[in-house]
């Protein structure tokens, strides 16, 4: 699969071949069909946001976005392959 990943802080910003990840019990994985751009993205990518703590790089920026659910790992007992899905870094309880 294809992946935007920062080098880290203020380093290089590429889009890159990455392996689809495995699926952990209690996760899902998710299609991103498409993702937000934030305002703030650019100090982001610089390093400049004050207090922020970056994750061990290279990684893969990213907040909200929309896509369909690939796969399901196991004791996910809520979502199934092929449901479609908002995505927010606050989680909200879905209530069925």
């Amino acid at each position: 699969m294809k992946a935007w990943r920062l080098a880290g802080p203020g380093g290089a910003f590429t889009l890159e071949d990455v392996p689809v990840p495995t699926v952990r019990p209690g996760a899902v994985l998710v299609r991103i069909e498409a993702a937000s751009v934030l305002t703030y993205l650019k100090e982001y990518l610089e390093g400049r946001l004050q207090g922020y703590r970056y994750p061990a790089a290279p990684f893969a920026p990213g907040t909200h976005g929309v896509g369909t659910i690939e796969n399901v790992g196991s004791d996910v007992w809520h979502f199934r392959k092929g449901q479609r899905e908002l995505l927010r870094p606050i989680f909200w309880p879905r209530i069925m």
